[in-house]
């Protein structure tokens, strides 16, 4: 870490420096050695420069001085970026690798060398800056000297990017391949087009840079205009071999080529045009003689530049002068001295001629007819300033102007021309120096651009002595055209004159000096007392304008007042002259009667022309025809509109449409009464008498009767006085439970408890003297033996067990320790419900204990022990194939307070129950009914006898275990049943046939045809409230072993296939004729009826006998399917998935098995 610091401080070099090179290197300064050579000559040349600029403006006059002070810093830039691209140039063969490289490396300034706050990146050195392999081979780098210290850094940087560099490099190449062949397709698809063309236009900049095009099109004649502005070199540079005549358009007498180097200037007289150079030498050319542009008096102060030129005629007359002034051309002088910076600007004269322009304009010239051109920059832009900040000013006819007035340089204005020329000469000052605008060919120029007007704003005095201006300065004099304060006339009376001048600034917004021009720009004023005595457009003599020029005013509208007659109503009155016969209208006052009855008064051209227009403003006073008839507010005027009752506008009270009274504080509109957003209910208090009670009551409108007085009715479960307040019910009021009830309850509840209590002591007597458990078998000839079996009877009353089954034998279960637990669970128990119920299960008690026996007990699907009265469906269901193994459990269960559900909930259990009663916090002995806890479930469904359900062994006391024997076999499918019949119906009237044969195959299949119907119309359906059939006299049981085979066959297939169906029976009802049919052939779904094509066509079923009923009450045939997706549709099935119709088209998928006759 030492060794680190003192690396980094002691021999590291300071950044700055190296990033000072480089940012003086950017700014074209040679650096580093490598332009060491060169440097000294080209900053030696720049010295030689300012010296002679310095001597040339001691000793002659040919420069403005801010000229030369801005030539020579755009010439000092220069010489850096021509010293720059020599030291490249010299070194390309060697540096460009390098400096390719260095575009590589301003991509990865990321990477830095040196870690630490001298980090030093790419960027840091300069561009020119070169690789030394031979300094990186050095071991002693400690004595290196600070340049060297900069190589040996940069050189670290490209050890690890040569390879980036020639994959660069390369890339490069490729590049600048692609540009080079675009840039030849771009050149032949623009000489293909261009070759077609008679004529190519381009600037002497556009065709130097495209030669090589030029040289591809060769053209014979080449035509320069403006050439003697055209440097040579540049004309020379874009001629090719091809040309034979070359055809140059100019004037060598105006400004010359621009020249940036002052050395080339002066040395090599750079800024003479070829144009130039050959007239001097004598070559021929032709010259014009006649100019179109000037008046007269403008091209005459030209005599000493253009002796020979002469004017077009007309051209005094076509060029009309200014009316605001009395001459054409004037020199307006003054004495504000200049100011000094890097180009000449004049304050005081740039306030004169914006004050001029705005004159004009005042006086109706149009802004784009108007040009500003000033000799220097600085001045351009301190008038445009003030033109900017000045007032927009309007022509007098109010329509302001949209086009700005061109300022510009002289030397900008060269080749353009425009009517009013105003010229700023902008020099003034005590040394009588004129700048470059003793140029002759600047003069011509600002001279020569006029075409209607041309005005001098200068120092006269100044300028009158130097020999360029003499001539000019001479002759305006002559002509009285000179003078500090400028003449401005009355445009209709030229004879009425006054000086003004312009010396206060023209930001100044309220002028009160008449001595300033800003004065009668700013109030529009020609200060002429004469009477304008001018002819409007009517041409009439005696309508001249009778008023005074000033305030200056309209003469295109005569107001001499005129006789007129209408010819539409041959009313006479007096109008303007100037107004049109068309525009006139009437205004006689007429009175007439109107559609709505009302007089209406209106001015004779609304009732001839005008009549739709002419609106009454009486009020209505129609009454609308709602139930409250109001006025009409509305004006006859207004727009048609109706009087019924849903145009009512009126304001009424709000009633409430239940009870028609009215809401408090809030109206609505008559045509749609509408309540308040959260209106309130209604308050109003009505008195009534009870429809219930009878009771005279008191109460809000929008309260329902709820009378408050002590309910005098008895409670409908008890026959107690009922303790709840009138409107409340006896029932589930806020005393659910009665009084004397609970009382009662309590009483009864505790001599149960007492009882409980007696026989537990009896128990444990019982208990102390026997503790096994023991199953004593009763003897049939005994009471006992009678009473259980009757108890059995009773349990299987429901369905026909009992009649395939009979009592074996029956053991009476006794275990004293069962006795003790459930005497003492009963002496505790809250409720005093004890019921004697049954348990149904499948197999015989094998172990004889009493652990076994309450596992036999126990439910295994649900926790805890379910028990019925009856015998349920689904219970005999279960075990009737297994019937010759079944054994009835008979119990005393202590139900105590029961739940009471309509379903079976799987996540009730003992801890739940346990949990519920904690939760409620109640005493073991209850006071009120509504508080007590619960010990048992009670399921109600809507089908079947209830089940019992509780989760406590101590509840269950097994009394006795009865072992039934099956009479006949375990029941066989109907298909094994009817193995020996023959094809065909078998009909069975039940009045004769024995349904407790069971000797007979035909019993049981009779006995499932009848249970499956009956069941199927107990089942809860949208049709169970119908009418159903009456009871059924026979039954047929149909044979038919071809549509048998088709079934199986088709339910085999499907079972190989492991295809998922469904098998159901289902119901199809006809007429009695059509049986016999249908039991040979089955049904056929070509030959469906016409209301069967409801729902496609097939077969249709029904799942419901009362549905089925409709089409057939006297027969009714019961069908076996089989339902395999995509091969049926449903028809409004309900929520337990029992459809309404099922239509199916394959045969093979149903077969007729019962024929029901009623």
């Amino acid at each position: 870490m030492k060794l680190q610091d003192a690396f980094t401080y002691h021999w590291l070099p300071d950044k700055g420096n190296i990033q000072k090179l480089a940012q003086l290197q950017r700014k074209g300064t040679t650096f580093f050695r490598i332009l060491s050579d060169s440097s000294d000559q080209y900053a030696a040349e720049v010295e030689d420069l300012s010296d002679t600029v310095v001597k040339d403006s001691d000793t002659t006059d040919d420069l403005d001085e801010d000229y030369i002070n801005e030539q020579l810093s755009m010439r000092r830039s220069a010489f850096d970026s021509d010293a720059y691209n020599y030291g490249a140039s010299r070194n390309k063969a060697q540096n460009g690798r390098s400096m390719r490289r260095n575009r590589v490396l301003k991509q990865t300034d990321q990477r830095s060398v040196f870690i630490g706050k001298h980090d030093f990146v790419p960027s840091d050195f300069p561009e020119n800056c070169q690789m030394n392999e031979e300094i990186l081979k050095k071991t002693d780098i400690w004595n290196l000297s600070e340049v060297d210290k900069y190589t040996f850094i940069y050189s670290v940087f490209h050890i690890g990017f040569d390879e980036s560099f020639e994959e660069m490099n390369s890339i490069l190449e490729q590049i600048e391949i692609q540009q080079r062949n675009k840039k030849s397709i771009d050149e032949t698809n623009k000489l293909r087009f261009l070759k077609h063309q008679e004529i190519v236009g381009a600037t002497i900049v556009g065709a130097s840079v495209h030669l090589s095009l030029i040289q591809k099109l060769a053209p014979r004649i080449v035509l320069v205009e403006e050439a003697a502005e055209v440097l040579e070199p540049c004309l020379v540079a874009a001629l090719t071999k091809s040309v034979e005549k070359l055809i140059l358009i100019g004037d060598q007498k105006q400004l010359k080529p621009q020249v940036d180097t002052f050395y080339l200037r002066k040395e090599f007289n750079f800024h003479i045009s070829m144009m130039e150079r050959l007239i001097h030498l004598g070559f021929p050319y032709e010259k014009l003689v006649r100019q179109g542009r000037m008046r007269p008096e403008f091209s005459c102060m030209l005599k000493d530049i253009y002796p020979d030129y002469e004017d077009f005629e007309g051209i005094a007359e076509k060029n009309k002068t200014i009316h605001c002034l009395p001459f054409s051309m004037f020199f307006w002088s003054h004495r504000f001295d200049e100011v000094k910076d890097r180009s000449a600007r004049n304050p005081g004269e740039a306030n004169m001629v914006i004050a001029l322009a705005l004159f004009f304009i005042a006086s109706g010239i149009p802004e784009d007819e108007i040009t500003i051109i000033c000799a220097y920059l600085g001045q351009v832009q301190l008038v445009r300033k003030l033109y900017r900040t000045a007032n927009p000013v309007s022509t007098p006819s109010g329509i302001s102007n949209q086009k700005q007035i061109s300022i510009r340089t002289i030397d900008e204005y060269q080749g353009d021309e425009n009517k009013f020329i105003i010229v700023s000469l902008t020099r003034s000052n005590k040394e009588k120096n004129i700048g470059f605008l003793r140029e002759v060919e600047r003069r011509c120029v600002a001279q020569s651009r006029a075409k209607c007007g041309l005005y001098f704003v200068g120092n006269a005095e100044m300028f009158r002595q130097n020999k360029t201006w003499n001539f000019i300065m001479n002759k305006m004099e002559k002509m009285k055209l000179v003078n500090q304060q400028l003449p401005i006339c009355c445009f209709r009376h030229p004879e009425y004159r006054r000086n003004v001048l312009q010396t206060e600034s023209i930001e100044k917004s309220d002028t009160k000096d008449k001595n300033q021009l800003m004065y009668y720009v700013q109030t529009k004023e020609n200060w002429c007392e004469a009477v304008c005595n001018e002819l409007f457009e009517c041409q009439i003599e005696e309508h001249r304008c009778k008023k005074l020029c000033t305030p200056r005013h309209d003469d295109t509208k005569c107001t001499a007042e005129v006789s007129f007659t209408f010819t539409t109503c041959k009313h006479k009155t007096t109008k303007l002259c100037h107004i049109d016969d068309e525009d006139m209208k009437c205004q006689v006052e007429l009175t007439k009667k109107l559609g709505c009855g009302h007089d209406k008064t209106a001015s004779c051209y609304e009732w001839l022309l005008e009549r739709c227009s002419i609106k009454c403003y009486e009020n209505c006073l129609k009454t609308y025809q709602c139930k409250y008839k109001h006025e009409c507010k509305k004006y006859c005027h207004d727009e048609a509109h109706s009087h019924y009752a849903f145009s009512c506008t009126a304001e009424v009270d709000y009633k409430y449409p239940s009870c028609n009274h009215v809401m408090p504080n809030y109206k609505t509109m008559c045509k749609n009464p509408m309540p308040p957003k959260n209106a309130p209910l209604c308050r109003f208090q009505m008195k009534y008498k009870s429809v219930v009670c009878g009771h005279i009551q008191s109460r809000p409108c929008s309260q329902k009767e709820n009378c408050q007085r002590q309910c005098e009715r008895k409670r409908p479960d008890c026959g107690h006085p009922c303790a709840n307040i009138c409107y409340e019910p006896c029932i589930g009021g806020k005393k659910k439970n009665c009084d004397l009830c609970e009382i009662e309850h309590k009483r009864i509840l505790d001599a149960a408890k007492s009882a409980a209590k007696q026989q537990m002591e009896i128990s444990l007597r019982e208990a102390a003297n026997e503790h096994q458990f023991s199953l004593k078998e009763l003897s049939n000839d005994t009471d006992e033996f009678t009473s259980v079996s009757e108890k059995c009877r009773v349990y299987f009353s429901l369905y026909s067990l009992s009649r395939i089954c009979e009592i074996e034998k029956i053991s009476k279960v006794k275990c004293p320790s069962n006795d003790v637990n459930f005497w003492t669970y009963a002496s505790n128990a809250f409720g005093c419900l004890k019921e004697e119920l049954f348990k149904l299960k499948h197999g015989f008690l094998d172990s004889p204990s009493n652990p076994h026996l309450f596992s036999q007990l126990r439910d295994i699907q649900q926790p805890g022990f379910q028990f019925h009265k009856f015998a349920s469906r689904s219970s005999t269901a279960h075990y009737k194939d297994r019937i010759h193994e079944l054994t009835v459990y008979i119990a005393d269960v202590m139900l105590g307070d029961r739940i009471n559900k309509v379903e079976f909930d799987s996540e009730v259990s003992k801890d739940k129950l346990e949990m519920n009663n904690k939760k409620k916090g109640l005493q073991p002995i209850p006071v009120k009914l509504n508080q007590l806890k619960k010990n048992s479930i009670m399921l109600n469904r809507s089908q079947g006898p209830a089940s019992y359900f509780v989760y406590n062994d101590k509840q269950v006391l097994p009394t006795y275990i009865v072992h039934l024997k099956c009479k006949i076999n375990p029941s066989k499918s109907i298909e094994k049943l009817l193995k020996g019949y023959e094809d065909g119906e078998h009909k069975c009237d039940l009045d004769s046939f024995d349904l407790r044969d069971i000797s007979n195959p035909l019993c049981e299949v009779v006995q499932k045809a009848i249970s499956h119907y009956k069941g199927d119309c107990s089942k809860r359906s949208p049709y169970h409230q119908q009418e159903l059939p009456k009871d059924v006299k026979s039954v047929g049981v149909i044979v038919n072993r071809e549509c048998e085979e088709k079934y199986q066959a088709n339910k085999s297939e499907m079972l190989q296939l492991k295809s998922k169906f469904q098998e159901i029976y289902a119901y199809h009802a006809t007429k009695p004729e059509n049986i016999a049919s249908i039991i040979k052939t089955n049904l056929d779904p070509n030959r469906a009826p016409v209301h069967g094509n409801m729902y496609g066509k097939g077969c249709y079923f029904s799942e419901h006998p009362q549905f089925s009923f409709k089409y057939g009450k006297e027969t009714m045939l019961i069908f076996k399917l089989i339902l395999v997706q995509d091969k049926y549709t449903k028809v409004s099935p309900d929520d337990k998935g029992f459809c309404q119709q099922l239509v199916l088209q394959d045969p093979s998928l149903f077969k007729p098995q019962f024929v029901l006759y009623f």
